[in-house]
């Protein structure tokens, strides 16, 4: 029958839930590190390398997916040509980079600023900013420490950058889960000079408590841009609407076997960790309500709608996945530079995952039970975030299963957030840019 739509869950449970599906992922990019570039992980590379291996990042923006056209942010700033060269950006990603301080502030590569990076993932646009901005404080808060790990590791494998250049914030060691709450606690108020976010908003319970944090620790005039998700209606209008336009009606009284139907709301918290389910008003009001402001006329959106063009590009890259296979060369799939295949990526172990243990019986993993995966090369870290049910079987299989693995979890995952947007019609794509007042 149709499940209840599932309750807000706490950020633990959140990024417990989203460390299942980065395993893959992270297993990936960080043995063709090793086993691809020159020397691996013992040397430095351009920051263009090694941000290519995360192909499946929405942050790589094109021209081909334009900014709303009631947008405020300025596209006609223009970067410093040795910034250009370095990160190999589109011009989307340069004006992202430009918008982000005010004129005053980018002076002497943003001295005596601080720059937030809320759900920073492997750090990609984290190392952008500090290579725009390099006498800047730049944080990193990445919510699930798998992922925040490999971040650290690119970092210190960026040729333009130290191993220290940005800070990634670990509240209680490598293995904690790095509530954005509990960051925000630390922060003076009035200190902060802007907060970026990609895809990461969504996944934060409570917008309203946030929101307001986030005013706080701004300084007057700092700014806010984000790249999230917004919900086509309200969460109690998606709980009556099943996945894939079913008649539930038709569904119960014809399908020849039990199954269970998915409601929309349900399919947004499973697929991308949808929180709140907020729409594109309820989200300009809840920022609105906490005092920020348009950087442009007052009557100008804070949260502009990029569904229109974000319908295309998730087809077209999962369209983009479905084509890939162990056989697929590294640069037919975005990785320019490197030689070799998606699978020969694969072919020598990473440091990751090279112990596990499952509760079994009968030599038969128990479902429902979290395993514990003892990783090499992080010093006294243990990750107990492990279902066996749900996460791949990457840490004790062969190199050669491990990249089938990674392929379906990726191909499977792009599938479905093609059709939240749409076949459900029900997810969409949005820019968030505003300011505290000065």
């Amino acid at each position: 029958g149709i499940r209840d739509a599932q309750e807000s869950r706490g950020l633990g449970d959140v990024y417990k839930r989203q460390d299942l599906y980065n395993n893959a992922r992270s297993h990936y990019i960080e043995r063709v590190v090793q086993n691809c570039l020159d020397q691996g992980w013992n040397k430095k590379h351009p920051f263009k390398q090694l941000r290519a291996l995360d192909i499946m990042s929405y942050t790589r923006i094109t021209n081909q997916y334009p900014f709303p056209q009631d947008s405020t942010l300025d596209t006609t700033l223009q970067s410093p040509e040795h910034v250009v060269l370095s990160l190999d950006a589109s011009p989307h990603e340069l004006a992202i980079l430009e918008n982000i301080l005010c004129a005053e502030s980018k002076q002497d590569g943003g001295k005596g600023c601080t720059i937030l990076d809320v759900g920073c993932g492997y750090g990609g646009m984290t190392r952008m900013l500090k290579i725009r901005y390099p006498n800047s404080d730049v944080v990193g808060v990445e919510f699930q420490p798998l992922v925040r790990d490999l971040a650290r590791k690119l970092t210190h494998a960026t040729v333009e950058l130290d191993a220290t250049a940005v800070s990634y914030w670990e509240p209680d060691g490598p293995n904690s889960t790095a509530d954005i709450y509990a960051w925000l606690q630390t922060a003076p108020d009035n200190s902060i000079d802007a907060i970026v976010s990609f895809l990461a908003i969504l996944h934060i319970p409570d917008k309203p408590r946030l929101f307001s944090e986030f005013y706080r620790v701004l300084k007057p005039g700092g700014r806010i841009l984000f790249e999230d998700l917004i919900s086509s209606a309200p969460p109690a209008e998606l709980t009556k609407q099943l996945s894939g336009d079913l008649d539930p009606v038709a569904n119960l009284t014809q399908l020849s076997t039990p199954t269970v139907l998915e409601t929309k709301l349900d399919k947004l918290q499973r697929v991308v960790y949808f929180q709140d389910a907020l729409t594109l008003d309820q989200y300009d009001e809840m920022l609105r309500c906490a005092s920020f402001e348009s950087m442009g006329s007052p009557t100008q959106a804070l949260v502009c709608s990029a569904t229109s063009t974000w319908k295309p590009f998730v087809k077209d890259r999962s369209d983009a996945f479905r084509k890939l296979t162990a056989e697929t060369l590294l640069s037919d799939a975005g990785i320019s530079g490197v030689e070799g295949t998606l699978g020969s990526g694969l072919n020598t172990a990473g440091i990751y995952g090279i112990t596990t243990r499952w509760p079994t019986m009968d030599g038969q993993r128990l479902p429902g039970q979290e395993g514990v995966c003892s990783l090499l090369g992080v010093p006294d870290c243990t990750y107990t975030r492990l279902d066996p049910n749900l996460c791949p079987q990457a840490f004790t299989d062969q190199p050669g299963s491990l990249v089938e693995t990674y392929l379906e979890s990726q191909k499977r995952f792009f599938r479905e957030v093609s059709e939240l947007f749409n076949q459900d019609d029900c997810c969409g794509g949005a820019w968030v840019f505003a300011q505290k007042p000065t």
